[in-house]
């Protein structure tokens, strides 16, 4: 039990009394002191004390405690006040030692960390240790072998009592990501090894946002996407250019390879601005999928990223410079006698203001049958789906449905392949 400072004084009885094997005997000597507002004075070492003559030889704890005046019980001061010594009775022999002498031979039966420890964040280290020797104080050093050099991450003065085995739990914080030699030593120069082992601190942790979890990579404040499940997603899916955890920001760069697969949930999806790289298969098989809207910050699409997506009617892009991606990448996948193919994209393709012609020269982007521009910028714009408005060409004359080239249609330029 902790000494709690009170308001005002107040009298305290403290005493020695006598234990062993964990259990109380007898008090052995008391005084009565006073406890004020802005110190306590527990020093019993001017105490008399009375073993007795009726104490059987053994070894016993001579353990400082206290009591309030109103009280019988005897409790142990808090270990930072307290002080213990070590009685050895033998006949009419006694030998009073301190309790952090003797021989401390500990045992570590097993080291254990509770949650994967993570970078930057505080963490326990579990000892399940046995006392074999006869001192009742020990000391154990905690240390991690980081790029070969041996840091002491914590310490603690353990009471376990001789023949005891006890759990001792250390708090430690990592500093670096990776797999790790530690071992456990009763010195602080770290020379006298009881225990050695291995520990993984992992540089992320998760975050769910939306039904998607993202799992953010903390010594660079980067976020992928990891998994999700259907029950969880909106219809309308706005994948966010960053999300928080604990009060930080992370930037989401990656969405990674079958993110999304099959996730028949989703309607209509946008990818925020920050976002470079899109995963294989990331949206593979969304059968609803209608609507995506990509950012101009992409530099990849992994293959089949959004093949079989057989709903999609529209696909809005932002960038100016579109690089080249694989024909699968938005492919409606057919197999007829066993034999696969690919149909391109019935979807409409909307791209920024003056880059129609990049986009239908360029690898998997111009296999889309429609390619149209926004006259008012790429913001805002949104597919009408209906293909048999009037067409003209860039004469002003009107054509067919059987047209291929470049036409105006609802006063938007478009590319009919």
């Amino acid at each position: 039990m902790d000494i709690v400072i009170p308001e005002t004084p107040i009298d305290v009885e403290v005493g020695w009394a006598l234990y062993q094997n964990g259990g109380f005997k007898n008090i052995l000597g008391y005084e009565t002191q006073t406890i004020g507002t802005n110190q306590i004075n527990s020093q019993a070492n001017t105490i008399k004390v009375d073993f007795g003559a009726d104490l059987a030889d053994g070894t016993y704890q001579l353990i400082q405690v206290y009591r309030l005046s109103d009280s019988s019980q005897w409790e142990i001061c808090y270990r930072g006040f307290s002080k213990c010594f070590i009685a050895e009775i033998s006949g009419t022999s006694l030998n009073l030692r301190p309790s952090d002498t003797g021989s401390a031979v500990l045992t570590i039966n097993e080291i254990a960390f509770g949650e994967e420890p993570t970078i930057n964040c505080p963490s326990e280290v579990t000892l399940t240790l046995t006392n074999e020797g006869d001192s009742f104080e020990q000391k154990c050093y905690f240390w991690i072998n980081v790029n070969e050099t041996w840091k002491n991450e914590a310490f603690a003065v353990t009471h376990v009592d001789p023949g005891k085995t006890e759990t001792v739990i250390m708090p430690f914080t990592p500093d670096a990501a990776g797999t790790f030699e530690v071992k456990v030593t009763s010195d602080k120069e770290g020379t006298n090894v009881i225990k050695t082992g291995s520990l993984t601190v992992s540089d992320v942790k998760e975050v769910i946002v939306d039904g998607v979890t993202y799992t953010c990579v903390l010594n660079y404040k980067k976020a992928v996407i990891l998994t999700q499940t259907n029950d969880d997603l909106p219809e309308t899916l706005t994948i966010p250019a960053s999300v928080s955890l604990d009060g930080v920001e992370y930037l989401v760069t990656t969405i990674s390879d079958e993110a999304f697969w099959n996730k028949n949930i989703i309607r209509e999806l946008t990818i925020s601005e920050g976002i470079t790289t899109i995963g294989e298969r990331a949206f593979r098989y969304c059968l609803k999928l209608q609507k995506i809207d990509l950012p101009s910050t992409l530099t990849e699409i992994g293959d089949y990223a959004f093949g079989s997506c057989s709903k999609m009617s529209s696909v809005t892009v932002r960038m100016t410079n579109p690089f080249a991606i694989n024909d699968n990448v938005f492919g409606i996948f057919q197999q007829n006698d066993g034999i696969v193919s690919i149909t391109p994209p019935t979807a409409t393709l909307y791209v920024p203001i003056g880059t129609i012609a990049e986009y239908q020269d360029t690898e998997g982007w111009k296999d889309f049958a429609y390619i149209e521009e926004s006259p008012t910028g790429i913001n805002g714009i949104k597919n009408d789906g209906n293909v048999n408005s009037p067409a003209y060409d860039l004469n002003g004359r009107r054509v067919g449905a059987g047209y291929k080239g470049l036409i105006i249609r609802n006063g938007k330029k478009v590319v009919v392949k």
